[in-house]
């Protein structure tokens, strides 16, 4: 007997440490992922374009930093992107944003117009249903 597909991953407020290992995006039958709350850090692959199944990727309140993937777009299903409460920069373009339209109902991630020491957003999101800043508020778009 073979072992059933990883569909639901919750490791959220574990204090888990470290980066997301490549053969993490291995796991193309996963459809839920929370990772929220613990000392992730590090950047999200772009890899995250295998995660084909994949409606709910949350993985605020950790220390991830870099952009924010484009693949996230190609992920059809995708419902629910919670990135904010990191350290993420850069822009989503409005290809991105396009192509995230289509099913996505709830996207959180740090462009909120005041950050500490009055610093721009960390993101530039046209899209984002909710920005955040660090004091931990999220506003509705």
């Amino acid at each position: 007997m073979h072992p059933s597909p990883t569909e639901d991953l919750w490791i959220r407020g574990n204090n888990i440490d470290g980066w997301i290992p490549d053969q993490f995006y291995d796991l193309s039958n996963m459809w839920r992922f929370w990772g929220q709350d613990n000392q992730l850090s590090g950047t999200l692959s772009p890899q995250v374009r295998k995660l084909v199944a994949m409606e709910d990727f949350t993985v605020r309140g950790n220390f991830l930093s870099g952009t924010i993937p484009a693949q996230f777009a190609n992920l059809q299903n995708l419902t629910a992107l919670w990135l904010h409460f990191n350290d993420f920069t850069g822009t989503t373009s409005d290809a991105f944003c396009d192509q995230l339209d289509v099913s996505l109902e709830e996207f959180y991630t740090d462009c909120g117009a005041t950050q500490p020491g009055n610093l721009a957003p960390y993101v530039n999101c046209p899209c984002c249903t909710h920005c955040c800043d660090h004091s931990s508020k999220c506003v509705e778009m």
